[in-house]
């Protein structure tokens, strides 16, 4: 476990080192001068989950700001590329990678590129650069490999902030200098909050995406295999079932909501059915604020890890 603690010690230090490094490396002048008419965000695994907190981000940034000072950014999924989603020259298309099993994407990424969008490669591994594309960005530490000390969180933030200073610039700069000076959450602590692993993590828009990478650590880190939904899916599927098809399998709450499961919730202002549910375990996940649910990301990974610590001492 010593390489899963390292991992999520190191994580912070890239996020100012990378954003300082895309910055000075003269990548951004590298944009074409004309603004784009989307930005596409695309990938697989926690490739999308990395696209979708990003353009999510920049959407609620975008109605901060009127609408004005960024473009429609869409997210989607590797395989949707030129299937439901068709790329055209005018677009800038950023292309989230993590390891080498990244087939559909590749093959996305050339649709994008022989569309004649400007079309940019983002990876943890400096070794693996594809024959077409305008950019390459590199996201790791010098050296680094997926697979040994690269730290989770990075796997799923770096392209984040890679990404976001190569549009935002010193703003980025800024934001994830603060966000990697923060503190890390109390792991003795955490270790003696959590002493179960959920059957649940629940959240919508950020939090969706945040609990689904969460789910995909608790099963890598901790070896527990838990589903992750949106609030309103879960509401409308699993909660319905248990709650309304299977009475007897239900339990109430102390505030009368109905539920067999033991959720992780991940809060989003905004979010209706939080209400509805006793989480075991809450995070708020944002605030007016650019990226300010990776706070809450960085806690519930600690958490996982806390709960990976337990589960294997108690074997």
């Amino acid at each position: 476990m010593n390489h899963v603690h390292e991992g999520l010690i190191a994580q912070k230090r890239n996020w100012s080192r990378l954003a300082n490094r895309v910055l000075k490396s003269g990548l951004p002048q590298e944009l074409p001068p004309r603004p784009p008419s989307r930005i596409l965000l695309l990938g697989e695994g926690r490739g999308l989950c990395s696209a979708k907190l990003l353009a999510l981000s920049l959407r609620r940034e975008m109605m901060r700001k009127g609408g004005r000072q960024i473009p429609p950014v869409l997210a989607c999924a590797s395989v949707q590329m030129g299937f439901e989603v068709f790329p055209d020259k005018y677009d800038w298309v950023f292309a989230l990678s993590h390891d080498d099993s990244t087939e559909v994407t590749l093959r996305a990424f050339e649709k994008c590129d022989k569309a004649g969008a400007f079309t940019v490669w983002v990876t943890a591994d400096e070794d693996q650069k594809p024959e077409f594309g305008r950019l390459q960005v590199v996201v790791g530490e010098p050296g680094d490999k997926p697979g040994k000390t690269l730290q989770r969180g990075v796997d799923i933030i770096s392209p984040i902030c890679a990404v976001s200073t190569l549009l935002l610039g010193s703003q980025a700069v800024e934001i994830w200098s603060a966000l990697s000076s923060s503190k890390n959450p109390p792991l003795e602590g955490l270790q003696s909050r959590i002493q179960a692993p959920p059957t649940v993590v629940l959240g919508e828009w950020e939090g969706e995406w945040i609990a689904r990478e969460i789910a995909l650590e608790l099963n890598e880190v901790a070896g527990v295999r838990v589903p992750a939904y949106s609030s309103e899916e879960y509401y409308h599927g699993p909660h319905f079932v248990s709650s309304h098809l299977e009475p007897r399998l239900a339990s109430k709450s102390e505030s009368g909501t109905e539920s067999i499961d033991s959720i992780w919730y991940v809060s989003v202002p905004g979010d209706v059915r939080e209400s509805q549910f006793s989480p075991i375990y809450r995070v708020k996940a944002l605030e007016n604020q650019l990226f300010s649910w990776v706070p809450a990301l960085v806690e519930l990974q600690w958490l996982t890890f806390a709960l990976a610590l337990h589960l294997r001492k108690s074997q």
